[in-house]
This record gives C-alpha cells, structure tokens and sequence, in this order.
C-alpha cells in the first residue's frame, strides 16, 4: 500500500487507513467489521469506518486489558 497521512479527524475512514491508525491489516480489520467489533458503512461503493469505532474499539481493548491484569492481580470487586 501507498503511505500516505492518515488524517484522524476526518469522520470516516477506508479500511487501509483504518488498518493503518489501528496497527493492523486490511484483512484484520475486515474480521473486526465482520464480527461487529467495529462498526462501518457503504459511501459511494467504499467500505468506510467512522472514526468514532475505530476510539471506542481502542477503548474497549483497554478496559478489558485492564479487568484482566485486576482479576489476576485479585483486585476485582466480587
């Protein structure tokens, strides 16, 4: 793929600049999109990625990260 700048406040985002912001690959982020863990859309026959996923998908790998170093650390609430 061309590098080009990804710019990350644009609202939607193709799936080779989605891959590029997340660190992964096209094929990655197509798995992502097919198991609803990012959310997208069709614009004029381009599969697109609102940038609002791409935070919350972060968001959520990081919460769940961190219950998990809580848990084994025997730190969670229960």
């Amino acid at each position: 793929m061309n590098r080009q700048t990804v710019i990350p406040n644009r609202l939607l985002h193709p799936v080779e600049e989605a891959a590029e912001l997340l660190g992964i690959g096209r094929t990655a982020v197509y798995g992502l999109i097919k198991s609803q863990a990012l959310d997208s859309t069709m614009l004029a026959g381009r599969r697109l990625i609102p940038y609002t996923s791409l935070v919350d998908y972060v968001a959520s790998l990081l919460s769940a990260e961190r219950t998990d170093l809580e848990q084994s650390a025997g730190l969670d609430s229960a």
